[in-house]
């Protein structure tokens, strides 16, 4: 989508049906498919929240057979994708050689970071000297209260809320 205006003559022109009742619109595919649901505004409006991403076209170039069954299998290590052709474990799964090569991506994906240091330096001595807090939020349904984030604090000293 390229704006935040939809045309209901355009998405008729293109196939798609609407249902108005009860001051909600919805919109179907050619497959009667559910593809978008909006309350009435007090602008008389429907408001849609969409966030635009960007198209993208995600190209993969395999070097060999033994390449596409480890990508197929979620980066599988060849050891085990070899235990799987070997003892017929997966149904059409040639034998498996181990490459001489290393796959940068999957080198990467399996690293782990550095722990950071969990131990605050300074502990508390008495109540409410350090105060923990955080921000949660926003949650699609809002609270009795119409509010969308809370905040917590949590005492360091007696770690109670």
């Amino acid at each position: 989508m390229r704006s935040n205006l939809i045309s209901i003559g355009q998405l008729l022109q293109k196939g798609y049906t609407m249902k108005v009742e009860t001051q909600t619109i919805k919109v179907f595919d050619s497959k009667n498919r559910l593809i978008l649901k909006a309350s009435l505004s007090k602008q008389r409006t429907f408001k849609i929240n969409i966030s635009v991403i960007e198209d993208k076209c995600l190209l993969l170039e395999v070097k060999s057979e033994n390449w596409l069954w480890h990508q197929r299998y979620g980066h599988i290590n060849f050891k085990d994708l070899n235990m799987l052709s070997e003892k017929k474990m997966v149904q059409g799964l040639p034998k498996i050689k181990l490459p001489n090569e290393v796959y940068d991506m999957c080198c990467t994906g399996k690293q782990t970071r550095n722990s950071y240091n969990a131990i605050v330096p300074f502990n508390a001595t008495r109540k409410l000297e350090i105060i923990h807090s955080d921000v949660c939020g926003p949650f699609e349904v809002k609270s009795v209260g119409g509010n969308s984030y809370f905040v917590t604090f949590i005492d360091e000293f007696t770690r109670k809320l």
